[in-house]
């Protein structure tokens, strides 16, 4: 039986017939059963075209047009980026919580109205609040539920429904859609963030969003009247919500939106001017806007400090993940490079324009801070997809090796994600030990530490709020593993009971790096009733601890040899 890769699609073939695409696909059963539901999408965006007798965007032939598997490149990208969705899916439910998830239930609480949590938690966080808002929407109907709260980052691909449509619309044979949306969709930071209750997936696929907008833009004059205003529609909105998201991704995204008004400014394009202008400028007045309400009650802070060479290394692998982690598409990069050198770095000059000062402001931002984390980079995952694109259209359909390494590379990336981020318990890896002990000792105390609490000087946060959101953490986990904690506080001692059943002392988000364990429990005011406990174990993993003493006069054997 042949593989998939080995047929060969001849270059005058009617690509746009809907049998065309499920010929090429059920040379193997597996392969039919998973693209099977994708031929619809291609068919309908193909069957369009010839009902229009409009074939729109050909794709630019860099290579002899005698060996072309664009048509196979564009079905195992849809493929591909059903499989990353099915991977997002699936992790929403195994990835373990984290302290910023239970930082983002705490502040969408949904008894308080929109007014009370703007006005009581939304600012005093440097943030914009739409995400948090969004998070308040779902909360109303899922309580606090991380795992489909989670699902609240669907609402940032609504973006990119219309636009890939507009562009499957209008496309046939281009590629750079096909090779995008695989590096967007298969980074493995793509794949995880959707399983968390941040706004960095968001960041992601609105940027992506955008990115397909205005490459739809650029060549507007080829679209129909009543899509050209479709279009134009969907780039004021995706910039009026794309500004609004975290504030250090707006200015990137608002760089990569005032290099498109440049070009309309070079060719004197006076209404697509004004469809970039507009939104931008409403969007970035309420950014600022925000900003300046929430500076205003709250201080700056940093909480990753880095050296220039840190920034210089997060941000050079901000750009990788987006630039050269699938083997297809470098190979078909440093091909079209030794071919072709100045033309294909002139064909995309302005996406590599719009990484370099992408990266760049970032740069610049992060050595003035003294302050970054990679996460801070992931809008630049995006920009660097588009120039890896643009530079891979030309050969990556030229070469069934090429095509080949383009989805096993993807294939690889996502499985390795599923499987390393389904065995990121984090907040629950603890919580499964501690619940062992309390089932085969009722009576057992446990304590877990506030972080904040044991630096009571530091005011850079609203230390109430990261209290109340280190308890709701703690109990969130608690209550689902079938024991109770009790939170240290920072005014006051926490008391460990006489009893005898063990004591346990839990901290989370351990990043104090304090090995004693008795300095630990003396920094987070824990005291022992009838004197000094005796420590049975001190189990360390990075940045999570669990310390099991025996209580003061207890008597009782090791209470951690009975599981």
């Amino acid at each position: 039986m042949r593989s998939d890769f080995e047929i060969t699609i001849n270059s005058r073939a009617d690509a746009s017939h809907p049998l065309q695409y499920w010929h090429l696909v059920s040379q193997d059963g597996a392969g039919g059963a998973i693209f099977a539901g994708l031929t619809v999408a291609f068919a309908l965006s193909n069957t369009t075209s010839m009902a229009t007798g409009r074939t729109r965007f050909p794709a630019t032939r860099a290579f002899p047009a005698s060996r072309d598997y664009s048509d196979l490149v564009q079905i195992a990208s849809c493929g591909l980026v059903v499989a990353s969705l099915i991977a997002m899916v699936v992790l929403a439910f195994q990835r373990g919580p984290w302290l910023d998830e239970f930082w983002t239930v705490w502040m969408a609480e949904p008894s308080l109205s929109l007014s009370e949590a703007y006005a009581q938690r939304w600012s005093t966080d440097l943030h914009p609040p739409l995400y948090y808002a969004s998070v308040w929407l779902f909360r109303q109907g899922l309580g606090d539920e991380i795992a489909w709260l989670r699902f609240v980052n669907v609402l940032p691909l609504l973006p990119l429904v219309p636009s890939v449509y507009l562009w499957l619309r209008n496309t046939r044979r281009d590629t750079w859609l096909a090779i995008f949306a695989v590096l967007v969709a298969s980074c493995p930071y793509t794949i995880a963030n959707f399983a968390e209750l941040r706004s960095y997936f968001a960041i992601i696929a609105l940027t992506a969003a955008l990115v397909i907008l205005l490459k739809l833009f650029d060549r507007e004059h080829e679209l129909a009247p009543r899509e050209r205003g479709w279009l134009r529609a969907q780039i004021a909105v995706t910039i009026l919500i794309a500004l609004n998201v975290h504030f250090l991704s707006s200015a990137i995204i608002a760089a990569r939106i005032g290099l498109e008004m440049l070009r309309a400014l070079l060719r004197r394009n006076w209404s697509g001017l004004a469809v970039l202008a507009i939104p931008s400028a409403i969007g970035a007045l309420v950014l600022t806007i925000t900003f300046a309400l929430q500076m205003g009650r709250t201080e700056f802070y940093t909480f990753y400090p880095a050296t220039f060479l840190d920034c210089v290394v997060i941000v050079g692998a901000g750009v990788a993940l987006g630039l050269v982690l699938n083997p297809g598409v470098d190979l078909a990069i440093a091909r079209t490079l030794l071919r072709h050198r100045v033309g294909a770095l002139r064909d995309a000059g302005w996406s590599f324009a719009a990484l370099a000062i992408g990266a760049l402001g970032i740069l610049v931002y992060s050595t003035l801070s003294g302050s970054l984390t990679l996460r801070y980079t992931f809008v630049l995952i995006p920009l660097a997809a588009d120039l890896a694109a643009d530079l891979a259209k030309q050969g990556l359909a030229q070469s069934r090796l090429q095509v080949l390494l383009f989805v096993l590379g993807a294939i690889a990336l996502q499985l390795f994600t599923v499987v390393h981020e389904s065995a990121n318990k984090r907040w629950l890896l603890l919580a499964d030990q501690i619940a062992a002990i309390t089932r085969d000792c009722p009576g057992t105390q446990v304590i877990g530490i506030d972080q904040h609490a044991l630096h009571p000087d530091d005011e850079q946060r609203p230390v109430s709020g990261w209290i109340g959101v280190f308890d709701s953490g703690y109990r969130w986990v608690a209550s689902r593993h079938g024991f109770t904690v009790e939170t240290t506080g920072r005014d006051a001692d926490t008391i460990a009971r006489a009893s005898s059943c063990p004591t346990l002392v839990w901290a989370e988000h351990d990043f104090n790096d304090i090995p004693d364990p008795f300095e630990l429990v003396r920094r987070a005011r824990i005291r022992f009733e009838g004197g000094t406990p005796q420590l049975i174990e001190q189990r360390r993993l990075p940045h999570q601890q669990l310390l099991v003493f025996r209580n003061p006069g207890s008597g009782v054997a090791d209470p951690t040899t009975a599981r």
